[in-house]
């Protein structure tokens, strides 16, 4: 059994960390790269759904407003509905594959103004057509932090990952699909 005393200890070291933020970037995939990738220190980020800017100090600059970044780096989490007719829906996203025309619409405004780089979060497949066309890079991440993130995008860790799904291109490619 677990001695939930130990468990900390033993799985928090550093040197279990290191290993930890190795096979995150390692199952991170790299889905497309228009020559943006990896970004050159000092490269001026707005950033969009992030929540610890402190992460690329030192590699990139944070900025407050899109007017003044080089890149917008936009992350984003895979689509679903939120249902609870069940017990097990409360535990596992359900519903829809795609983007809904609200959810691509920030990302569309931004790649107007500028390069845009997206990092999905795939717990399940995903149809990510949408945001594709509007990012000039992007990443398909399964649960790695926003430090091995910002480590990717500058080139320190490498993204080596592959696919574990087929992702389907449109809503209709999903309704063709063989159950079995």
């Amino acid at each position: 059994y677990v001695d939930a005393e130990k468990a900390l200890s033993i799985t928090t070291t550093e040197e279990k960390q290191q290993l930890a933020e190795e096979a995150q970037a390692k199952s991170t995939v790299l889905l497309k790269n228009n020559l943006i990738l990896p970004l050159p220190k000092r490269t001026r980020l707005y950033l969009d759904g992030f929540s610890k800017p402190e992460v690329f100090e030192g590699l990139g600059i944070v900025v407050d407003k899109v007017e003044d970044a080089d890149v917008v780096l936009v992350r984003k989490r895979t689509p679903y509905d939120p249902r609870n007719q069940y017990l097990l829906e409360q535990f596992f996203h359900q519903g829809r594959l795609y983007y809904t025309q609200e959810e691509i619409a920030p990302v569309k405004a931004f790649a107007w103004k500028k390069v845009v780089v997206s990092i999905v979060n795939l717990e399940r497949a995903a149809i990510l057509s949408p945001l594709e066309q509007q990012s000039s890079a992007m990443l398909a991440e399964f649960g790695a932090s926003e430090k091995v993130i910002a480590e990717m995008l500058f080139g320190i860790k490498e993204p080596t990952g592959k696919l574990p799904f087929e992702l389907p291109r449109s809503q209709e490619a999903v309704e063709k699909q063989l159950e079995d």
